[in-house]
């Protein structure tokens, strides 16, 4: 299953490109133009990466980063912006693993999604329980350990 990457961003123009390239790197994609049409999305659907543009009408970036860290623990964030110097404890916040100034290209925004997804996929296996994220593991006092692990393991012995 491909990763699912939600895009927000009032400009459509952004929008639109970023969800092309996404497109085109392999990921599923949502849109929205507003923080709560985001988070309407986010509640039906399995995100592994909102990329949220900072300035926006209404509530901005850093508003939908707060609520996307109370709702989906799991979901990474890349965020991007048209403004190049700010404040770094917005970059430092939890969840936050990418910050895009506008104009970016290609490229960069599939270097930041593949670490992105990297971190969701780490985020996921703490927020399911470990015999849930991973069937083919064993809870060996309080670690996942791989099954391939333990055989390993148990050779040796």
């Amino acid at each position: 299953m491909k990763p699912l990457i939600l895009v927000v961003d009032d400009d459509t123009g952004v929008r639109a490109v970023l969800r092309r390239w996404a497109t085109l790197l392999g990921y599923e994609v949502l849109a929205a133009a507003t923080a709560d049409e985001a988070l309407a999305l986010l509640r039906t659907d399995n995100v592994a990466v909102a990329v949220c543009d900072i300035k926006m009408p209404g509530h901005d970036g850093l508003w939908l980063v707060d609520q996307i860290r109370h709702q989906c623990p799991a979901t990474s964030i890349i965020l991007a912006t048209g403004i190049a110097d700010v404040d770094p404890h917005v970059t430092l916040q939890p969840g936050v693993v990418g910050y895009l100034v506008k104009p970016f290209d290609q490229a960069t925004l599939a270097a930041a999604l593949e670490e992105a997804v990297e971190d969701y996929e780490r985020r996921r296996r703490a927020v399911v329980p470990p015999q849930l994220a991973l069937p083919a593991a064993d809870v060996v006092e309080g670690t996942v350990v791989r099954r391939s692990r333990l055989r390993r393991l148990g050779a040796a012995s």
